[in-house]
């Protein structure tokens, strides 16, 4: 029995501490209505022919961990244990940026107080190896954030619970040694299993699959412990023509136990009274052929668990090139996959769930190339100029190097051009995560589908309905801060392009003043306005299509079309904003040139005046301006997609939910308005149909599908 089996005690106390009734109780929540449960078309118990999930066996399979099981087990462990985690988040223009500090990652580097990271994966290693599956206990505070990983869940004391709707509705743990039953939900426990084509719901594990082969080698190995406890040389008779008495036999036998019995006694000469004769009955241990038999049985069981010899310490048919082979093919076939499997998990069952979006962990390669072959390469592409310098460098973890980026034909050495540099890091794991979209089209799946079949020309009035839906807070805090991100992303490019228009300007007003008289001086705003649409509209177009196919993505359609109708919105807003701006500018030309000329300064104090105006205008009414025009383009494209979709008929106004909300947006939080239909804002702004109620708003809008 392993001996994390001693930590009971322990988990008793914890699990008294969370689930008994004295557990603090938090005021109850607002039920909220739970997606509509569909029957699957046949149980997954069904599927296997099982009447219910099938007995567990893993306590045999976890007491095998001994002799040639122990040694592959623990291989295998220790170097899964080495694995070399870093965490990534997908930022909104489809980059990958690693994040070096993270909750989940302090999670998981001290997963709890008797347990280091490698603690964890080794453990979780050997339970897989030896029962096929293995149990992570999530804990959590009241407010439901993870706080620490128990292990320590033995896989023959979990039950897993089922139903014909659901293929797994939870577990249920027998502490062992007590009657007592801890329920958990499926959120609080990570099951890791190898596959298993005879029970879907428990794993296999190559102890079960190589268990004749173990289970020959034990009783071999006890048959052979025998001999060396019970007699020195193979099984035999005494035999003598006398009848012996009582008193004789029990003399000679206790003779013969003491002089010859046990490995102590090996090969010592026996002396036999007169007319005794020893007459072998049995085979030796040559002919019976053990070590070659155990052999066989140890080869079996390596390969079962796929570790060569070389990495338990076994020389014989060995040497230094196959071993070096063997190993390269281990840590690439057995070690690497059992990395991906882990990491597959803790992104689908850890990060997914219980974090926001677009994390997801990865991990470097173990697998060591061949130094040979790389050198080879390395020198190939130098030599036929499809690598350069830099790109080997990189590579091999060293800085770049003046004049490294230039690759060379091989006829003359002369530079062509510029290699093209390739991603730092080659990722192993794929971002696959659904997106928030996706999920919240989930929970009014049945809505829609629904309502899309009730379209019709003609609308009843004043007809009772009932919604369907309610988004959890929680993923309504995703769906905004994921929407934050793009539009971080879209700000910054909007800001970078006035920022260059707004330097062309002061160029040219700069020019103007050093080589005319200041009544003379001309800023054209209508112009201005012109060159703005012009440069500023196909952008808009981009950002109302992005964020139209995202609104219909909510609601599960796509298909977002810029209709003449959205391209004269674009257009609309694209001259208001521009208008704005220019004449914004015109009118604080003309207001510093005038002051500066009643205070009689010369050209080059009206020229700081000029910088100091664009200065103002780069850095915050560049800021200011493109937030509030990107947010006007995702509220009037969302707004648009939802009239095109024909199945929502209202929306709800979603806060940043943070300190900086204010408190035109704080009455907002929550209002639902008919599609059409507009929130009601404050005296100044007046009421609003969608983003942004104000300047700089950060607010966001979500659809109600309703069904009759």
């Amino acid at each position: 029995m392993l001996l994390c089996f001693s930590f009971m005690g322990i988990f008793h106390e914890i699990s008294k501490a969370f689930y008994r009734s004295s557990r603090p109780q938090k005021a109850p929540k607002p039920q909220k209505p739970s997606k509509p449960q569909e029957l699957l078309p046949f149980t997954p118990m069904a599927s296997w022919n099982l009447p219910e999930p099938p007995e567990k066996d893993s306590k045999a399979q976890i007491e095998a961990y001994q002799s040639w099981v122990y040694a592959c087990a623990t291989i295998r462990a220790q170097k899964l244990a080495t694995i070399s985690l870093f965490l990534n988040k997908k930022q909104p223009n489809g980059e990958m940026q690693e994040i070096e500090k993270h909750e989940v990652l302090d999670l998981l580097y001290s997963v709890n107080q008797f347990c280091t990271f490698y603690d964890l994966i080794e453990l979780t290693s050997l339970y897989l190896d030896l029962a096929g599956e293995a149990f992570w206990w999530l804990l959590r505070d009241s407010s439901g954030k993870i706080v620490q990983i128990y292990p320590y869940l033995a896989p023959n004391q979990m039950d897993i619970a089922t139903s014909s709707t659901e293929f797994i509705k939870g577990y249920v743990y027998n502490v062992p040694g007590t009657t007592q039953k801890i329920p958990f939900e499926i959120k609080d426990i990570i099951h890791f299993k190898y596959a298993n084509p005879l029970n879907p719901y428990r794993g296999l594990s190559p102890v079960k699959a190589a268990d004749l082969a173990i289970s020959s080698d034990r009783e071999a190995s006890i048959y052979n412990w025998r001999f060396f406890k019970n007699s020195a040389v193979p099984a035999g008779v005494l035999m003598t023509e006398k009848i012996l008495d009582d008193n004789t036999y029990q003399r000679i036998k206790a003779q013969w136990d003491s002089a010859h019995k046990g490995t102590n006694n090996a090969f010592r000469v026996a002396i036999l009274e007169a007319g005794t004769k020893y007459e072998n009955m049995g085979l030796g241990q040559k002919e019976l052929e053990f070590l070659e038999g155990r052999k066989l049985n140890r080869d079996e069981i390596l390969s079962m668990f796929r570790v060569p010899k070389s990495m338990i310490g076994l020389t014989e048919d060995v040497n230094r090139a196959n071993a070096e082979a063997t190993i390269a093919m281990f840590q690439e076939h057995v070690i690497m996959p059992n990395m991906r499997k882990l990491v597959s998990y803790l992104n689908e069952f850890l990060l997914k769930p219980n974090y926001e979006e677009g994390l997801f962990f990865d991990f470097d390669n173990p697998t060591q190339g061949n130094q040979e072959m790389e050198l080879a390469y390395y020198q190939n592409g130098l030599a036929n100029g499809w690598l350069s310098p830099n790109e080997i460098r990189q590579w091999e973890g060293l800085d770049p190097i003046d004049g490294g980026d230039s690759v060379y034909l091989p006829f003359s050495l002369q530079s062509y051009g510029i290699a093209p540099q390739k991603k730092k890091r080659d990722y192993l794991m794929k971002y696959r995560a659904r997106t928030t979209q996706e999920k919240m089209y989930d929970l009014i799946r049945p809505a829609v589908q629904k309502k899309l079949k009730q379209i019709s020309p003609v609308k009843k009035k004043n007809e009772e309905r009932k919604i369907l839906w309610a988004y959890p807070e929680k993923m309504l805090i995703a769906f905004h801060k994921a929407k934050i991100q793009k539009t971080d992303a879209e700000e910054k490019l909007m800001r970078g392009k006035l920022k260059k228009e707004f330097q062309r300007q002061e160029e040219e007003i700069l020019r103007q003043l050093n080589q005319k008289s200041l009544s003379d001086i001309d800023f054209n705003a209508e112009e201005e306005q012109e060159l703005f649409v012009k440069i500023f509209n196909p952008i808009f177009e981009e950002f109302y299509k992005t964020h139209g196919e995202d609104a219909l993505k909510i609601i599960g359609l796509e298909g977002f079309e810029i209709s003449p109708k959205v391209r004269q919105t674009i257009k609309t807003q694209v001259a208001n904003f521009a208008d704005d701006i220019n004449k914004t500018t015109a009118d604080k030309i003309k207001t510093q040139l005038q002051e500066g000329l009643d205070e009689g300064e010369s050209i080059p104090e009206m020229g700081e005046r000029i910088r100091e105006i664009f200065k103002s205008a780069t850095v915050n009414r560049s800021q200011i301006i493109a937030r509030t025009e990107v947010s006007k383009a995702v509220g009037e494209s969302s707004q648009e997609a939802w009239e095109q979709s024909g199945v929502v008929e209202k929306k709800q106004w979603f806060t940043a939910l943070d300190e900086r909300v204010c408190e035109i947006c704080e009455p907002l939080h929550g209002e639902i308005a008919a599609l059409d239909g507009t929130f009601s804002g404050d005296d100044l702004f007046g009421d609003v149909e969608a983003e942004p109620a104000h300047i700089s708003c950060r607010c966001s809008t979500v659809p109600i599908v309703e069904s009759k």
